[in-house]
């Protein structure tokens, strides 16, 4: 048996498909992050951070940031989204901050099906996305620019 060529095999498919992955969520995270700038005003901005990271993979939150440009501003978050080792299907779902456990609640089977949650976000008022932008510009402005 060949065990080096097996190991090479199986790291490639964890280190590759992994990387894929976490590339892959931040591009879609700065696409949205520049829609955000461009619409709404230049200091908000939605990014990406890791939270917690173990053999199986790594947990992100994807946060809504109210002034980029302010250390102390306040960071809303949006999403947290789980990567496995290798690489997808990508959970959606819970993160308790405490225990640094992430509890999954739906798959993301490709980088199109995490574009258009958060297409499905930018087109639904009510969600965390969108209430965060709004609440970012009615302490911002006295009057909404738009």
């Amino acid at each position: 048996m060949d065990f080096d060529n097996l190991l090479k095999t199986s790291l490639a498919v964890v280190n590759d498909g992994y990387q894929v992955a976490v590339n892959e969520v931040k591009e879609v995270v700065q696409d949205v992050s520049e829609a955000i700038a461009r619409n709404a005003g230049e200091q908000f901005s939605i990014s990406a951070s890791e939270v917690a990271n173990d053999m199986k993979g790594a947990t992100y939150r994807i946060y809504f940031d109210t002034d980029k440009n302010n250390m102390k501003a306040r960071l809303i978050d949006v999403i947290f989204i789980r990567v496995p080792s290798t690489g997808y299907p990508l959970l959606e779902g819970r993160f308790d901050k405490a225990t640094k456990s992430f509890y999954p609640e739906s798959q993301i089977a490709s980088q199109g099906d995490l574009a258009e949650i958060f297409g499905s976000m930018i087109k639904n008022p009510e969600s965390s996305l969108i209430q965060a932008i709004g609440y970012a510009l009615r302490t911002k402005y006295d009057e909404i620019p738009f």
